[in-house]
């Protein structure tokens, strides 16, 4: 299979959401650093850091199709005075062929602090709620579009862009060495207006997204003078209705504040590897790569993903 063949195929994929009305896939990507940008999707995490917090996450995926999607984003959390009142936005931009998806939002999360634990390792034991609201903007250049029927009546005519608002919820339990969450990004489920060539309009139905999302961190030795040695498991279900389940494991060996390396699996046949280094205890790079196992590798090819964040272990307000 060729790229440009592939490219068309998704091009319809994308064209067949829009004209359906009733049929739904995932839209919204999986990251192999699903712990560190779980921001993006579930609010409650703004403050977990217990600290200002900024990240930002690139992700490439499918590099042999010409208009292959490609995600970036940039965000910042950080707990208030009082440390239970945390905030935080991102930005963000998604871009598949002839269509983007990009947007803004703030977050605001709320933490119920059960036990304050050992703050050097952070094990502390809270539970949070948060909520996020923001203005997204769908954009579809129909110049882009190369279908074998181009005079079919229901391919949309022209460049269009749409902005609308969205939220979603989310709740963080943090059990000292383990966490889990859940979270409903895209709460608001709107349908998103293109207008056709014939007049008619058609609907991009933003669906609500489920996550769910267990992890910890096992210790290897206990020695709190030197470095924690860990592995650090992450197991994470993203689901659609009307979508197949995607399930998204790692495991990643650690020695804190310096550097991880792991192994991981997507559901869509993907192996994960994982690496990442910290240099003074701050500023952390990681790189994810994705070798695609499927049947249709060499004309898909792999997906790439960088998470670069920066904690400044004290608060922008103070506390």
């Amino acid at each position: 299979m060729k790229a440009r063949t592939t490219y068309t195929f998704l091009i319809i994929g994308i064209l067949f959401m829009l004209n359906g009305g009733k049929t739904y896939a995932q839209q919204l990507p999986d990251f192999s650093f699903s712990k560190e940008s779980m921001f993006l999707y579930n609010p409650s995490v703004a403050g977990h850091a217990q600290g200002m917090y900024i990240f930002s996450t690139f992700r490439s995926q499918w590099g042999k199709i010409e208009g292959s999607p490609f995600t970036a984003n940039i965000g910042f959390h950080t707990p208030l005075r009082n440390k239970r009142i945390n905030l935080g936005a991102s930005v963000f931009n998604d871009f598949t062929g002839p269509t983007s998806y990009s947007g803004i939002s703030g977050s605001f999360s709320y933490r119920i602090i059960l036990d304050k634990g050992l703050s050097r390792q952070r094990a502390r034991k809270a539970l949070s709620f948060g909520l996020s609201l923001g203005a997204n903007s769908y954009r579809l250049n129909a110049g882009l579009l190369q279908l074998d029927q181009p005079d079919d009546p229901g391919i949309l005519a022209n460049t269009e862009s749409k902005m609308y608002p969205d939220a979603s919820f989310g709740v963080l339990y943090e059990g000292g060495k383990y966490y889990i969450a859940a979270a409903i990004p895209q709460l608001l489920q709107l349908s998103v207006p293109f207008e056709g060539r014939n007049g008619r309009t058609t609907n991009f139905t933003k669906m609500q997204h489920y996550h769910f999302g267990i992890g910890g961190k096992i210790s290897l030795q206990d020695n709190y003078s030197a470095r924690d040695i860990s592995l650090d498991p992450d197991i994470n279900l993203h689901y659609v209705v009307g979508a197949p389940p995607q399930v998204t494991g790692s495991l990643r060996y650690s020695i804190e504040s310096l550097l991880s390396v792991g192994l991981g699996y997507r559901s869509t046949s993907h192996l994960m590897f994982l690496g990442g280094f910290t240099v003074l205890d701050r500023f952390s790079i990681g790189y994810a790569y994705d070798m695609n196992l499927s049947n249709n590798r060499a004309a898909l090819g792999q997906v790439h993903e960088v998470h670069i964040s920066y904690d400044f272990r004290d608060n922008l307000f103070g506390y």
